[in-house]
């Protein structure tokens, strides 16, 4: 029971971490939008918003560390059950830590070269922090983040999803907004090369998901607990 109690909550911190980073973000930063600026502009305002900045990336990074533990226990706890429980959660731990990997570029590596182009004295040096900026958000962002993260987290979450349903310990409605809710997620993504509409504005994709991820929670929680108290 304790470890069914530990699970749900690290659930329910992992889809609710992501919102205060988040939302600092689109209002300290105008993210994901300012990502569709020229590179100098991002760079400019970056280094503008100096550690809080640096800082509220780091966080937005490591949000979802709580649902790592959370899909290992699930597994531990379910694949005798079911032989998919142990692939889903396996995809979607690689899927989470690809996205930390791609997202800590903004703590790392994109301050040094913010203020390399703010203090450059010649246009040779802003060149070069831009190139820079452009490959390391071309790998770290587009490649690991928006494609690799992203899919391997749409398809584990999707899988486990399944298979909490197949087993009764969730209701089927959440199966079935788990696959809209993915739509959604690669649709507002502005590189994600399975998008067919832009769908701009304050990640609802990423809220949606992450309601997804708490309805699971409580639902997994509370079968857990009419079946200990039934037995």
């Amino acid at each position: 029971m304790k470890n069914e109690k530990i699970t749900g909550w690290l659930l329910i911190a992992g889809a609710a971490g992501v919102f205060i980073p988040y939302t600092l973000l689109t209002m300290i930063f105008e993210y994901p939008d300012i990502l569709r600026q020229e590179t100098g502009i991002i760079l400019t305002k970056f280094h503008e918003g100096g550690s809080r900045l640096v800082w509220t990336w780091l966080a937005f990074a490591l949000a979802g560390i709580p649902l790592i533990p959370a899909y290992i226990l699930i597994g531990q706890k379910l694949e005798n059950k079911s032989g998919l429980v142990r692939t889903a959660t396996t995809i979607g731990v690689i899927g989470l830590i690809v996205q930390m990997v791609g997202l800590l570029r903004w703590t790392f590596v994109v301050p040094v070269l913010a203020d390399t182009y703010t203090h450059a004295t010649d246009e040779a040096t802003k060149s070069a922090a831009i190139i820079a900026f452009k490959t390391i958000h071309q790998f770290a962002g587009v490649i690991l983040g928006e494609h690799l993260g992203q899919l391997f987290t749409i398809y584990g979450t999707v899988l486990l999803s399944a298979t909490l349903a197949k087993l009764k310990l969730v209701p089927k409605w959440i199966t079935w907004l788990v696959i809209p809710v993915h739509s959604f997620t690669c649709w507002h993504r502005p590189n994600c090369w399975l998008r067919l509409f832009r769908f701009p504005g304050l990640g609802f994709g990423r809220i949606y998901r992450e309601y997804a991820l708490a309805g699971m929670a409580d639902h997994y929680w509370n079968q857990v607990r009419q079946t200990q108290k039934s037995s």
